[in-house]
């Protein structure tokens, strides 16, 4: 029952499309601009969350990001306004996880959250799905409030770790929509939410536990479904009364439980996400920067693909005169220089 439930609000979650603004679903907002801009002490974490398609994807490795399997593969992702293309992805047979390697190379990426120590932890949470809409009542009383059809902006909001759920996408971290935690920025996912990154600070460093995939979401006020009871989505604090639907069959809820939302465990499948990343990492890791001017200043060009198999440095072929210089870690010589396919091409090999 449980593996049948949490497939089915994978399928919800994925399946966004949606306008521009809003995400995420926060007990004390329902500003549509609410957390769009990061405070100072969680810019860090802002800027490791790439824009992939109508999700989010979050860089691991100069080379590599993660995100989830139900995502819809795009050609490339967006972090901090540069646009990386991917070059192919890996599967994780034992979780809803996909790490993406990429053309280029981040300056940026975070660290993998690796200790089973995750309950009771407060997390950050990043999303770009639908925000608050209408208040769902029952008996006069405020439950929770629906999802409107408005999002694509990130946000960010925070919860704390309730359980480790073991479900359809591997384990996950289960967080409850509980006013309880007294947190100023609690939130709940929304349809669109999956890829984003959770983050748990360690010895004062942010570090990435979960990835966000699923959320308890199908609710109504009887169990008949009939003209008169049409089912809604929404992100309930108070669920007593209210009839749930876990992906078959309704029950009605007897205590003030809240709603749950979904992050892939990071810190079980942290073996595989490590090994996956040095299976693909390139052999030769060269840095290539550019100018305008042969004295410089010199920056790192992002776009930039070592095809460590031909022993080649692709570049998309610059609009204007440029200036390379090339740095690496092994001996090397440079054999040749052309273009090819709109690609300007630096060939190297080992002296």
């Amino acid at each position: 029952m449980q593996l049948f439930k949490i497939k089915i609000l994978i399928l919800l979650l994925s399946t966004a499309h949606f306008s521009s603004s809003s995400s995420l679903i926060f007990y004390s907002s329902s500003d549509s601009d609410y957390n769009t801009i990061p405070p100072l002490r969680y810019l860090d974490l802002w800027s490791v969350q790439g824009h992939f398609g109508n999700f989010l994807g979050t860089p691991i490795s100069p080379y590599h990001f993660i995100t989830v399997n139900h995502i819809e593969a795009q050609k490339s992702i967006n972090v901090n306004g540069v646009t990386y293309p991917v070059l192919t992805f890996y599967d994780d047979w034992g979780s809803n996880l996909r790490i993406y390697k990429i053309i280029g190379k981040f300056p940026k990426y975070i660290q993998l959250y690796e200790k089973n120590e995750e309950i009771g932890k407060n997390v950050m949470v990043f999303g770009r799905g639908v925000g608050r809409g209408g208040e769902i009542l029952l008996n006069n009383e405020l439950r929770g409030w629906e999802w409107n059809n408005v999002g694509g902006q990130i946000k960010w909001g925070e919860n704390i770790v309730d359980a480790v759920s073991i479900s359809y996408g591997g384990d996950a971290l289960k967080m409850f929509f509980n006013p309880n935690k007294n947190l100023p920025d609690l939130c709940s996912l929304s349809i669109g939410d999956s890829g984003g990154g959770v983050f748990i600070q360690d010895d004062g460093v942010w570090k990435l536990a979960g990835i966000n995939y699923a959320v308890d979401s199908i609710y109504g006020f009887n169990n008949l479904m009939g003209d008169e009871d049409i089912p809604f989505q929404g992100a309930i604090f108070n669920e007593k009364g209210l009839y749930k639907f876990d992906g078959q069959w309704w029950y009605e809820m007897k205590d003030k439980t809240s709603s749950g939302s979904y992050a892939v465990r990071v810190s079980s499948r942290s073996f595989w996400i490590k090994r996956m990343m040095e299976w693909t990492y390139p052999v030769v890791d060269l840095t290539l920067q550019s100018s305008d001017n042969l004295t410089g200043p010199y920056v790192d060009e992002p776009l930039v693909f070592n095809d460590i198999n031909s022993q080649e440095v692709l570049i998309p072929l610059p609009l204007q005169t440029k200036f390379f210089r090339v740095s690496y870690k092994d001996r090397l010589k440079i054999k040749k220089i052309y273009v090819k396919e709109n690609k300007l091409v630096i060939a190297y090999g080992r002296l």
